[in-house]
């Protein structure tokens, strides 16, 4: 009767079942996470482009005085879908060499995160629910 009870308690611990279960419980959240941090990726990258293209226009904007670099890159950011209250900072700087004037422009944009913590996971200081995202352009201000 004991030799009976120990073949099923054996038989239990070999058998198969649920094994299915425990991997999908294992593998899905890990395979969310890479999928929404691919995501997440590839919504940082556009930014950066973005980002880049509405530096330089800010800048050539301030360059030959049509308007202000940060009108110039709230209306690029905008034209890109991306939203211009998210912009953390625009900052004009000029500086003369060799007789030339150039106008600098930085912008930093906060991206906002699909999984909140993922920046300090690649390398931010903080945790935060965003990636900033920088670039800055160089213009040679236009004499009339």
């Amino acid at each position: 009767m004991l030799r009976n009870r120990e073949i099923k308690v054996m038989d239990k611990l070999k058998s198969k079942r649920g094994t299915e279960t425990i991997e999908f419980v294992i593998l899905v959240p890990l395979m969310l996470f890479l999928v929404f941090g691919f995501m997440s990726f590839v919504l940082v990258l556009y930014a950066k482009v973005v980002v880049a293209d509405a530096a330089r226009e800010g800048a050539r904007a301030e360059a030959l005085g049509v308007t202000t670099a940060l009108e110039k890159v709230k209306d690029v950011l905008k034209g890109y879908n991306l939203n211009d209250k998210l912009i953390d900072d625009v900052k004009v700087d000029t500086k003369e060499e060799n007789g030339f004037e150039y106008i600098t422009v930085n912008v930093i944009y906060k991206q906002p995160s699909l999984f909140p913590g993922l920046p300090r996971l690649i390398g931010s200081s903080e945790w935060p629910s965003f990636f900033k995202v920088t670039s800055a352009a160089v213009f040679k201000k236009e004499k009339l």
